[in-house]
């Protein structure tokens, strides 16, 4: 006999958000991120607790590409 499960919408969410980031790369405290889509990721967060984190991320320079880039605290990478 099967089981049915209800699931929320929140639920299902979250529960794709673990699986796609279970399976990409673990956190890389030396991984470097394009700063402009960082900032869009973390301002499309409904965590608002990582907002704060916009202002403190650092402006790199990348060798071979003009774009600007940064390194996302852990903080922020579990919380989004």
């Amino acid at each position: 006999m099967k089981k049915v499960i209800k699931l929320t919408e929140v639920d299902l969410a979250r529960i794709v958000k673990r699986v796609i980031s279970e399976q990409n790369d673990q956190y890389d405290p030396d991984r470097l991120y394009k700063l402009a889509s960082t900032i869009r990721r973390i301002e499309g967060s409904p965590n608002k607790f990582i907002h704060k984190y916009v202002k403190k991320l650092p402006k790199l320079k990348k060798e071979g590409s003009d774009e600007v880039w940064t390194k996302i605290p852990q903080v922020v990478w579990q919380n989004w």
